[in-house]
């Protein structure tokens, strides 16, 4: 596809402005509440409007043409007029930069036009937010009470002194400061609207701070209040101020709000109205290459026959699948099918799950002679659940009968340039998710780890193979990452068929792991070079399972290469007991020469399979096991580190907490009187005091909390005092 003139593809998620961009119909219901307003206009009384919708659904779009509308509507005979201010929260850093910042804006907004009530009282609320500030920033006296409920200590005129205001022989105080606001805005000719957006991305502090300005120190005479917002979340925020259940966050809004409004419910013919502006907005700014501008159009098409109402509910969610979609009709617009590649997108956007495994299906699991996938394939017997309209979409991209008369005509068209670009064409179908990243796999590059191997010359050393290999894996690695050329050389020995060679290039491969990274650990606490001992494991189980009982001394010979924490990953792969025996043997031996030149192995607990280690040990040479634990545990470090062991070690990152389950696990292999014992004499813990019920069982924990557990579950366990209740 070549570079359009227009490079402005994705749509913008700002806002609208005007009523012409109202693609919803927003502005008739705006008009209802501009009608509310004016009504208003002669009643100095506050008023407070809340406009509630969910996220994505417009409210400040609703916003600006209710601003709008107040430009416009005529002015009776002794109406006010109406000024209007606005105030977006989400831009300060501090609840106390956000509460001046609003006095002074709100002030200057009054400086605007020149009345003297209207500028009184701009005065005034100046002062205010200076008399506000100045208590702030005095360190050394208390705050008016109605703001934190302390005794002012201090003369206020002797502040405003020092900034340059003389309010001698004048009342200074919260309520003097409201009340001639009051009287100065009423005098006043004018009604001051307040736009407050963006209240929901508060945090839950920030929008108590802003409601209480709102409701208590800025409640100031004809001043109308217009706050979007999603009440559900700011309900959820403040609820704990409150109460504990949201009702209780309601019932404080319902104190706030004089007249809430909720957003009328968009509906879903100016959804589709919307899409089908925005989507042909996009596929005009493309230029694809001229000869096939006709059949993209046609594929586009199809993407409008196939749409139906519930597809979206909010325009935010039209506006990320449609720039989504974007991206990759940039990337590869011409080399797909366009319509697939839509509904693809919005699966990813819309319902990730079911796009994933689409996603992680495996071409090369058809049948050689198969050529379209069909949805059978990929969900074979309901394996996920789907919906009605879910199951219309995945039935359009892999349908299980011909397409329509118009999608041959398009394929006709596409065979005549290429060929057929559906996504349910074993060809086409990673186009979809790579977007032809630029390390593509190569498969000539992977047949090379092969050839070498297998190819090998009758008289070559081990040595000098093991050099060629390395290299060549180096090669991968830095083409394509160490990951995606872990998985293709395994997929590479999986497709093997010859059993011996699958043994030459698993003994290689392994023989090179020392490439593979072995630091970053996922969720389960492996690293890369972790997941290769696993899967050739499980490679040789499945191997051993199919009868080839020759692999067993072929197992036996390979793990001597390992280190005791690689061969516990390895073992831990075994179905076989009679393998799983002998390579725990091999555990055993391997541990205890680890421990010769080493400090003990449980001074390590971050590796999970220390646990693994005890057990084989303990079944093997009990007392031998009790002594070394005797023996190594004679300092405050060795002690807590041997409890270290037991806690669960999450996202291969940080230690969680000694549950009770941990440690009755803890009982079976080691003296618990014994660390108890030892635990006294290197740690100082108030057992009196013990609580750690109110403890997460997954939240991080320090070695002196896990300490605590074992205390805690020890004492628990022997009744040696009244446990604290749950």
């Amino acid at each position: 596809m070549s570079q359009s003139k227009n490079n402005n593809h994705l749509l913008s998620n700002s806002p609208i402005e005007l009523s012409d961009e109202d693609l919803l119909n927003y502005r008739h219901y705006a008009e209802k509440i501009r009608v509310i307003i004016q009504k208003s206009a002669n009643n100095s009384n506050p008023l407070t409007l809340g406009i509630y919708g969910k996220w994505g659904e417009g409210k400040t779009s609703f916003l600006n043409l209710v601003r709008n509308q107040i430009d416009i509507f005529k002015k009776e005979n002794g109406d006010k007029g109406i000024m209007k201010y606005n105030f977006n929260p989400w831009r300060y850093k501090t609840e106390d930069e956000m509460i001046f910042s609003f006095f002074e804006g709100l002030a200057q907004s009054m400086f605007l036009e020149k009345e003297s009530n209207l500028q009184k009282a701009g005065r005034y609320i100046k002062n205010f937010s200076r008399y506000l500030k100045a208590i702030k920033l005095s360190t050394s006296i208390g705050i008016p009470v109605g703001m934190l409920g302390t005794k002012l200590t201090f003369d206020p005129s002797v502040i405003f002194e020092n900034l340059g205001e003389d309010l001698k022989g004048e009342e200074v105080s919260l309520e003097s400061f409201q009340k001639k606001i009051d009287e100065a805005l009423e005098d006043s000719k004018w009604k001051i609207i307040v736009f407050i957006d963006d209240i929901d991305r508060l945090d839950k502090n920030e929008i108590y701070t802003l409601l209480k300005i709102v409701k208590l120190n800025a409640n100031f005479k004809n001043l109308i209040y217009l706050i979007p917002m999603d009440h559900e979340q700011v309900a959820k925020a403040i609820k704990d101020r409150y109460g504990e259940v949201i009702e209780d966050g309601y019932k404080f809004l319902e104190k706030i709000i004089n007249i809430s409004i909720h957003l009328p419910k968009i509906e879903s013919t100016d959804l589709k109205l919307f899409f089908n502006e925005k989507l042909q907005s996009v596929f005009l700014s493309m230029e694809f290459n001229s000869e096939l501008i006709e059949i993209k159009r046609l594929e586009l098409e199809e993407i409008f026959d196939n749409y139906f109402i519930s597809l979206f509910e909010t325009p935010r969610q039209i506006i990320r699948v449609i720039n989504s979609f974007c991206i990759g009709l940039i990337s590869i617009g011409d080399e797909v099918h366009i319509a697939d590649l839509f509904w693809i997108e919005f699966l990813k956007i819309r319902k990730p799950k079911i796009y994933g495994e689409i996603k992680k299906f495996d071409i090369n699991h058809l049948s050689l002679g198969s050529v379209d996938i069909d949805l059978n394939s990929i969900f074979p017997q309901d394996s996920v659940e789907v919906s009605k309209n879910e199951l219309a979409i995945l039935k359009t991209l892999f349908p299980d009968e011909p397409r329509t008369v118009l999608d041959e005509y398009v394929n006709s068209l596409s065979e005549r340039k290429g060929g057929n670009y559906r996504i349910n064409n074993r060809d086409h179908f990673n186009k979809y998710f790579s977007y032809h990243l630029e390390n593509k796999i190569v498969v000539a590059d992977f047949s090379k780890f092969r050839s070498t191997i297998i190819n090998k010359h009758q008289n070559s050393e081990d040595i000098e193979i093991t050099s060629k290999v390395n290299l060549v894996v180096k090669e991968l690695i830095n083409k394509y990452g160490d990951g995606k050329t872990l998985y293709e050389l395994e997929s590479l020995i999986k497709q093997e068929n010859e059993v011996s060679n699958q043994l030459d290039l698993i003994k290689y491969l392994l023989k090179s792991r020392e490439y593979f990274n072995n630091d970053e650990k996922n969720i389960f606490s492996r690293t890369l070079r972790t997941e290769l001992i696993n899967n050739v494991a499980l490679i040789l189980n499945d191997l051993f399972d199919k009868g080839e009982q020759k692999i067993k001394d072929y197992i036996i010979s390979i793990s001597k290469d390992l280190d005791y924490v690689e061969l516990c990953h390895f073992t831990r792969k075994f179905k076989n007991g009679e393998i799983r025996s002998m390579l725990g043997d091999e555990i055993f031996i391997k541990v205890k020469e680890f421990n010769e030149a080493n400090e003990p192995f449980f001074m390590y607990p971050e590796n999970i399979m220390n646990k693994m280690v005890m057990s084989i040990w303990k079944e093997r040479d009990s007392k031998g096991f009790d002594d070394f634990i005797k023996e190594n545990n004679n300092s405050k470090e060795e002690v807590g580190n041997l409890i270290r062991n037991f806690p669960g070690y999450w996202k291969g990152s940080y230690f969680g907490a000694l549950t009770k389950e941990d440690y009755q696990f803890m009982k079976t292999l080691v003296d618990v009187k014994f660390v108890y014992e030892n635990v006294k004499r290197y740690y100082n813990i108030n057992e009196a005091n013990l609580d750690i019920n109110a403890w997460y069982d997954r939240d991080e924990r320090t070695v002196e909390q896990n300490v605590k557990e074992f205390v805690f579950h020890y004492l628990d366990d022997n009744q040696d005092r009244h446990m604290v209740p749950v």
